[in-house]
């Protein structure tokens, strides 16, 4: 019987349209343009009907679904060239913070990023920055370790990211010492009740979360952002085995509960496949750790091909809980791999040798493959698992294949081209090795 990984009453078909670079952009500025016209004064802006759970306050200060992230956006797209600001952003941050003083939600105050001052206060500072605000983020991002829930929505994960955009702004020697401190507490709290795992005591209970928003791997994936400060080595090895511990498998996809052992669904009987919860959030956070771990690298891509399997989130376009935060994971994970994943490429050239084999055949003309006298295969460079694939499909049929040690596949590739209707003089772009830049020649160089 096959695993069911995601439910498919939470997503929906992709929609059948060309992408449109333009419209897309423009969506966008309507959006921006939209955001802007609907601020409410010190009210800020109203929660979307999605979020409104009937017991937030009107208005709403923090990064997560507050003014502070609001302007944070609205200020990137601006500088990306996408909207035209119609406030004073920097302006609205700080009287955000002075707001959420006077009346902080959700039981604040409290120097949470997400939720609380911290994150006010950041985009406060970003949006200009003073001395008084720095000093300020430098008292809040001193954890205490009684309350604290060691997970990124509330606790010191959060605090540790304001600690590493600080230090990354102004390279002050305050916010590398406060970094490594929180790091140090946080490395030394991992596996406390069990191995590889941060455990939470978040809203009156004692559990292990795994997902990004409540779990480790957001603390993985705050701590991955300063390898000169922390080896990726100390959680690399760790991290691979808790996941495929907690992993979900079927096939080549796999998902992830939202908490340690425990079914895939949750209490209200609904499998989760989204950033804060499940596949999508577990890619994102991992994909900046280094390569080298043989499970991480085979548990990514599973995690990957079960988000792209489930399809977009019926419930919104937001990040933690909407297709926004799925199609982050897709291309966290692309730029790690470049769109080339190993176990992949070896299965996509099993499935078309046969059909690749009896064309060849029959262009040239060859009825019977014993007629042949050998059949020339490349072993190099490239992904071992394809590149061994026409080696062991041979030796089988009793077909003699010849090795070209000396040949690489890339220039194998650039000679079938010559064979093609091109111009000799069409130029071409090669690129051979990543870490050298394209070679530009005619289709007739060799």
């Amino acid at each position: 019987m096959r695993r069911v990984l995601f439910d498919p009453r939470a997503h929906e078909p992709l929609l059948q349209a060309e992408w449109s670079p333009s419209a897309v952009r423009d969506a966008i500025r309507a959006i921006a343009r939209e955001t802007d016209e609907a601020l409410r004064d010190r009210e800020f802006w109203p929660l979307h009907p999605l979020d409104d759970d009937g017991e937030t306050p009107g208005a709403v200060h923090g990064v997560y679904f507050g003014a502070a992230g609001v302007l944070w956006a609205l200020h990137r797209l601006a500088a990306a060239g996408l909207h035209e600001p119609a406030h004073d952003y920097a302006r609205l941050a700080a009287e955000a913070l002075e707001s959420y003083l006077r009346r902080p939600e959700l039981g604040g105050p409290m120097p949470s990023l997400w939720l609380g001052e911290g994150g006010i206060a950041l985009v406060a500072w970003l949006l200009s920055p003073s001395e008084e605000l720095a000093d300020r983020l430098a008292r809040l991002v001193v954890a205490d370790p009684q309350s604290d829930t060691l997970e990124l929505m509330w606790g010191s994960p959060g605090l540790l990211l304001i600690a590493d955009v600080m230090l990354e702004r102004t390279g002050e020697e305050r916010w590398r010492s406060a970094w490594r401190a929180i790091a140090d507490r946080l490395v030394s709290c991992r596996g406390a009740e069990v191995p590889g795992l941060w455990t939470q005591r978040l809203y009156g209970s004692t559990v292990e979360y795994l997902g990004p928003a409540h779990g480790s791997a957001g603390v993985v994936a705050a701590l991955a952002r300063r390898p000169e400060l922390l080896a990726p080595e100390r959680l690399l090895g760790d991290t691979a085995a808790a996941l495929s511990a907690t992993a979900v498998r079927e096939g080549d996809r796999a998902n992830w509960p939202a908490l340690r052992s425990r079914p895939l669904a949750g209490e209200d009987r609904v499998i989760r496949t989204q950033w804060c919860h499940g596949a999508p959030g577990i890619v994102a956070s991992l994909v900046s750790l280094p390569h080298g771990d043989d499970g991480l690298e085979a548990l990514l891509p599973a995690g990957g091909e079960l988000t792209w399997a489930a399809g977009p989130l019926r419930k919104g376009a937001g990040l933690c809980h909407g297709t926004a935060g799925n199609g982050l994971a897709l291309l966290a994970l692309h730029a790690r791999t470049g769109g080339i994943v190993p176990e992949v490429a070896a299965r996509a050239h099993l499935r078309w040798m046969v059909p690749v084999l009896e064309e060849a055949c029959a262009s040239a003309g060859v009825s019977d493959l014993r007629d042949l006298d050998g059949i020339a295969v490349t072993q190099g460079p490239g992904l071992a698992g394809s590149l061994l694939v026409p080696q062991y499909f041979l030796f089988p049929l009793g077909i003699t294949y010849l090795l070209y040690g000396l040949i690489r596949h890339i220039v194998l590739l650039i000679t079938a081209r010559d064979d093609e209707d091109h111009d000799e003089q069409s130029p071409i772009t090669l690129v051979t090795d990543p870490s050298s830049p394209p070679r530009r020649a005619a289709s007739g160089d060799r």
